[in-house]
């Protein structure tokens, strides 16, 4: 997070595999892999002595509104996201995330108090010298943070737990990553990955297993319910496999074009595309920045990993969600076994600076998307109604940031926002909902250490 030059250059010197959009004025949050990297990126932060690196941001927030029901979980809060970083040799670290919170004040006097611990292990060692260019190895677990696959066709900006493993030479690199849950809590996802020219070309290879849901046969009898459910061999596995080929260009320094493509291997092969269109202009530092951009999604019914319709959900349910978009493939891939769905999303963010201290500030999402299917599958679906058809959606967030001390990005925020996360009473609680949408003015203040 941080000031607006200070995520320019973190994106520059981003951690290994970050995950995380470059392509947007959104806040990034820090990266739990790698921080003396992002803190060298952002000379406010506390940095640290030696081999020990530190980090934190420290959020507390408030949201206002004309009827009870439209405040979300997280209507008066805190969030200390705290990080810390031991590099315990040259090319060995241990890094350690901390997020303590209390989603509502409401409830009492830390009552709902939270705290999400996340440890990972992370070596990057360069192993050999090849035709004069080292070849670099990287691993990272069990915490693999925000994870994105490819241009995010099948998985974007997803916390994962798990492993991964890779290796760097010239332009050339490879990724296999294991996640112990992506979108059900019955699903593994694997994916390898190879990229070309220092990232612009690639390709994926992804299985994603998950676990049938079974026939109501087999629910005949009471007799045979208690026999199934007692029996070791519950339901079976299924494995659904795909292959994408993925890439970008950069046209001058403003203009960014991207796009994936994917197959799902099968007797009867599924497809899906991706295609993004970014712009964006900045003024220098202090000044006015402006993102426009254009997405297309189309995945074919049969693509996701699952042969029945089972609800997908999500967690942990932070804040820090919301500095993503709601175009996301966790609200295409439940709904294939019924629909194919194609979406066109156009997304918006500005910065205006009237004084040093002063910044106005807007994000905007459109969102039109159309579900068909020529069987007479009828669902309703969250925020989209009556399936199968086509609905359209807006998420926006505008108002204004002061910030007192110059150069550097300690803020408070006034703004109106209809996009807000999720979540139950837990913010680890699986949520079938990534965002609440619901109609506040919202005041925060946030603290970068």
């Amino acid at each position: 997070m941080g000031s607006l030059a200070a995520q320019l250059l973190a994106a520059a010197r981003a951690p290994w595999a970050s995950g995380q959009d470059d392509w947007t004025l959104m806040p990034r949050k820090l990266v739990n892999r790698d921080l003396w990297l992002q803190v060298a990126a952002e000379p406010y932060r506390v940095g640290g002595l030696g081999a020990l690196t530190v980090a934190a941001d420290a959020a507390v927030g408030a949201q206002v509104t004309s009827q009870l029901e439209r405040l979300t979980r997280y209507h008066g809060f805190f969030v200390l996201d705290a990080y810390a970083e031991l590099r315990v040799a040259k090319s060995i670290a241990v890094d350690f995330n901390l997020a303590a919170l209390n989603p509502s004040a409401s409830d009492g006097y830390r009552f709902s108090s939270q705290i999400l611990p996340g440890l990972a292990l992370v070596i990057h060692h360069d192993l050999v010298d090849l035709a004069g260019s080292p070849l670099t190895v990287h691993f990272a677990a069990p915490d693999l943070d925000l994870v994105t696959v490819g241009r995010g066709l099948l998985l974007e900006e997803t916390p994962l737990e798990g492993f991964a493993v890779g290796a760097a030479w010239r332009d050339l690199a490879f990724r296999t990553l294991f996640g112990g849950r992506a979108f059900w809590g019955d699903d593994d996802f694997l994916a390898t990955t190879v990229t070309f020219a220092g990232g612009a070309l690639g390709v994926s290879w992804v299985r994603w297993l998950t676990e049938t849901v079974r026939s109501p046969v087999e629910y005949a009898s009471p007799q045979a319910t208690l026999q199934t459910e007692t029996s070791p061999q519950y339901g079976r596995t299924l494995a659904a496999d795909y292959l994408t080929v993925h890439g970008a260009a950069t046209l001058g320094e403003t203009l960014r074009l991207s796009g994936e493509y994917g197959v799902r291997l099968a007797r009867s092969p599924r497809q899906a595309l991706l295609a993004r269109a970014d712009w964006l202009a900045l003024s220098g530092f202090g000044g006015a920045a402006l993102h426009l951009g254009y997405q297309f999604r189309w995945y074919q019914r049969g693509l996701g990993p699952r042969e029945t319709l089972v609800t997908p959900s999500t967690s942990p349910n932070l804040p820090y969600r919301e500095n993503s978009y709601v175009t996301n493939s966790f609200e295409y891939l439940a709904l294939t076994p019924y629909y194919d769905q194609w979406s066109h999303t156009i997304m918006a963010e500005v910065e205006l600076p009237a004084t040093e201290w002063l910044v106005a500030f807007g994000q905007g999402e459109l969102w039109l998307r159309t579900l068909s299917s020529p069987d007479a599958h009828v669902l309703y679906v969250q925020r989209f109604g009556r399936a199968p058809g086509s609905d359209a959606e807006v998420f926006y967030r505008a108002g204004l940031r002061v910030l007192p001390w110059v150069s550097r990005p300690h803020r408070l925020a006034v703004f109106m926002t209809n996009k807000l996360v999720a979540s139950g009473d837990l913010a680890k609680q699986a949520d079938p909902r990534r965002f609440a949408s619901s109609t506040v003015v919202a005041l925060q203040v946030e603290v970068f250490l």
